[in-house]
């Protein structure tokens, strides 16, 4: 049991086949992210262990459990979808990643239902919202101007314009834009490529992170739509 533990905890997405790398520019609790990830799924081994006693697990295609267990109290918690194959030309891939993993097609269906109910400026959140609940498509400049009320009270001045940057892309491009992985992209893009001089702006990597992160929750805080 604790070989496998170390073995999937420590391998990049539990395929156990290779290590995590380490990040380079985020930390969490004063230490590398990838070793504060560590440890703290260690410490939580008991929490953990005691919390899965009255839990059921399934091993099923997702939609198939959505259709199967939907109602109206109940939650569902997905991770967010990527794109198999080479993502925007960025040689970057998934498929030898995740041993699951929402196909080419998936996608393809998701974007025409956007078109279909004329939300292709909305989060897919929105859509399926829409499609399950009948609740009204938000568009995603809609969520960008109500979260900016709230960044302009909750961080610095450099913050903000960094922040209003962010919210931009995510309006032009999409929620892809919040993902953890694209912060050095944007920071590099935002700073003429000098990680240096975002730092000077807006803090220390593990501030920069915290800020990039915490904001997005502005996003998605209930709202009553125009």
């Amino acid at each position: 049991a604790v070989t496998f533990f170390v073995w999937n905890r420590q391998s990049m997405a539990g395929r156990m086949d290779n290590f995590t790398p380490l990040t380079k520019l985020r930390t969490r609790g004063g230490r590398n992210a990838e070793v504060n990830a560590w440890w703290g799924s260690v410490e939580g081994l008991p929490e953990f262990h005691e919390s899965i006693g009255s839990m059921v697990f399934e091993h099923d295609d997702a939609l198939k459990i959505v259709k199967r267990e939907d109602a109206k109290s109940t939650l569902f918690y997905a991770d967010p979808t990527y794109l198999m194959g080479d993502q925007a030309g960025t040689g970057r891939t998934t498929d030898n990643v995740y041993h699951c993993e929402s196909s080419r097609a998936h996608h393809e269906k998701l974007v025409e239902m956007q078109k279909i109910i004329d939300a292709e400026k909305s989060d897919l959140f929105d859509v399926l919202a829409h499609v399950a609940y009948a609740m009204p498509p938000v568009t995603r400049e809609f969520r960008a101007s109500g979260a900016k009320a709230h960044i302009n009270t909750s961080f610095n001045a450099k913050q903000q314009v960094f922040l209003d940057f962010v919210l931009q892309h995510y309006v032009s491009v999409g929620v892809e834009e919040l993902d953890q992985d694209k912060l050095t992209p944007l920071l590099r893009l935002r700073y003429d490529n000098s990680i240096a001089d975002a730092v000077a702006d807006l803090g220390d990597p593990e501030e920069i992170g915290q800020v990039f992160a915490g904001f997005q929750k502005f996003l998605y805080e209930p709202r009553a739509s125009a």
